[in-house]
């Protein structure tokens, strides 16, 4: 399983430098890219917003910031003290961010029992009755271990934006494996978990 460390950019520049191009050349050897995606998950059938007041209600979801250090096509995993991993044939198959709101919206619409969530940025004329704002400090696991997502989350409502919540979660999942599949699989299962925090946040709200 081929991965590179951040600080290791020195000693593979100083490669480049001494030896050229060949010092990186795996030829045919090279293992194909893999693409992953996260997905919507669900541990139970129930719907805790189901047939409440927030059925009727338009959700506006994001903004939504990550760090930048997540902010690229391959997957990031933690190594050991300050080192932080980049894959070398596992990326995204889209956009991290996109695709932490697209299934973050998924999961709010299914815990709610609506087909009222809308992404950010909405067209104008979307009567959104609530919007939840989200700044991710870290997204992120080690292979074979867990993964950790810390955020904070915001909810305003009508009129004028009004702050009804500011919350900060840290959310942990287990990996079931060693791969980068499983890894996919215990991010998505941090975000489901966050859907349902932020939904029983909505369904309280007066």
């Amino acid at each position: 399983m081929e991965r590179k460390v951040f600080s290791l950019g020195v000693v593979a520049l100083s490669c480049l430098l001494l030896t050229g191009p060949g010092c990186f050349n795996l030829g045919k050897n090279a293992p194909p890219t893999k693409f992953y995606m996260l997905s919507a998950t669900s541990t139970s059938d129930s719907k805790i917003g189901e047939g409440g007041h927030m059925a009727s209600a338009f959700i506006g979801l994001g903004p939504i910031r990550i760090p930048s250090y997540l902010d690229r096509p391959q997957i990031v995993t933690r190594g050991s003290g300050y080192e932080m991993e980049v894959a070398d044939f596992a990326n995204w198959a889209e956009p991290l961010k996109e695709s932490f709101g697209r299934v973050l919206a998924e999961n709010l619409a299914r815990e709610l029992g609506t087909n009222k969530v809308v992404e950010f940025p909405w067209q104008s004329e979307v009567p959104v009755d609530y919007q939840v704002q989200l700044e991710v400090s870290r997204f992120d696991g080690t292979l074979g271990k867990t993964v950790v997502l810390d955020v904070g989350w915001m909810i305003y409502g009508k009129p004028r934006k009004a702050l009804l919540v500011n919350r900060h979660s840290v959310i942990h999942a287990e990996t079931q494996g060693q791969d980068y599949g499983a890894l996919a699989q215990a991010m998505s299962e941090t975000i489901q978990k966050l859907g349902f925090e932020i939904a029983s946040g909505l369904t309280n709200l007066q």
